[in-house]
């Protein structure tokens, strides 16, 4: 903590401390979240998450985008994601 900020908290006496003390641990709790959540909480992933989950190279996933045998997303104009749930189908595809 700054010497300013340590001065203003303790002009502004028990009240301002609690309040640092509240936001700071709040976020450090949502840190911590972001850190321990899964995978499965994104919706998509890059084209290289994808090629590690489905074990293969980055091209050949962008070869089956291409082919349409693999579904694709573009949340902006120059990004490509491909969402979790379209990497379960074909997994499940695979198998059979």
């Amino acid at each position: 903590m700054s010497k300013a900020n340590a001065s203003t908290i303790e002009a502004g006496g028990d009240d301002t401390i609690l309040a640092a003390l509240d936001a700071r641990m709040k976020r450090i709790a949502v840190e911590t979240f972001r850190a321990m959540a899964p995978v499965s909480d994104v919706g998509a992933v890059k084209v290289k998450t994808a090629a590690r989950l489905l074990d293969m190279t980055e091209h050949r996933i962008r070869q089956l985008i291409r082919e349409g045998r693999l579904r694709a997303i573009n949340p902006t104009p120059n990004t490509l994601r491909i969402p979790l749930a379209e990497i379960r189908r074909f997994e499940e595809g695979e198998q059979c």
